[in-house]
């Protein structure tokens, strides 16, 4: 056990920007990134997160420092209601439960998208609010590389691949 705790104990930090070394600070939260347990260390520190999302009927998928949760509903105004409802529940649980635990959600990255098929009606969630924050559904968002949009066209992933691939030629000619 003491190998473990010498793991996590007396770690420091600091700053370099052009040779200029700012002042040390002793960490006293987190595990160092890159090391072999630090994947392993942060899975199981936000693991409870998961319940969170769970005890709101929501089902989530983690990735890296990521949580997307998402679950399905009927597009009509009833459901819409309970769903934002829900759906702000949910996080607002999860904002809590990581300030608690020295985490910090990035409202800034925090997205909402809806999706439907073109030919269904569109869900009619004009926003939800994450404490001060009003998040209005987005026509499109990232995962994991992938651009997902709302009415589950390809059109924006396959012009920004296009786009990564001209680059890249352009690079070597």
């Amino acid at each position: 056990m003491k190998w473990f705790e010498s793991y996590l104990q007396d770690r420091k930090q600091f700053v370099m920007i052009d040779g200029v070394k700012s002042v040390v600070k002793d960490l006293h939260f987190g595990v160092p990134q890159g090391s072999v347990l630090g994947s392993i260390l942060y899975s199981l520190h936000i693991s409870p997160q998961g319940e969170i999302v769970r005890h709101h009927g929501l089902v989530f998928h983690l990735y890296a420092d990521d949580t997307q949760p998402y679950f399905a509903f009927r597009p009509t105004a009833a459901e819409q209601q309970a769903s934002s409802a829900r759906i702000e529940a949910c996080v607002s649980l999860v904002d809590s439960w990581l300030v608690r635990n020295k985490l910090k959600l990035n409202r800034g990255k925090t997205e909402l998208l809806t999706l439907s098929a073109s030919h269904r009606p569109r869900p009619p969630i004009d926003a939800i609010q994450v404490s001060s924050e009003r998040i209005i559904p987005a026509r499109s968002a990232g995962n994991i590389g992938v651009i997902l949009h709302q009415e589950i066209f390809l059109d924006e992933q396959v012009t920004n691949t296009c786009k990564t691939c001209f680059f890249s030629f352009q690079e070597y000619s």
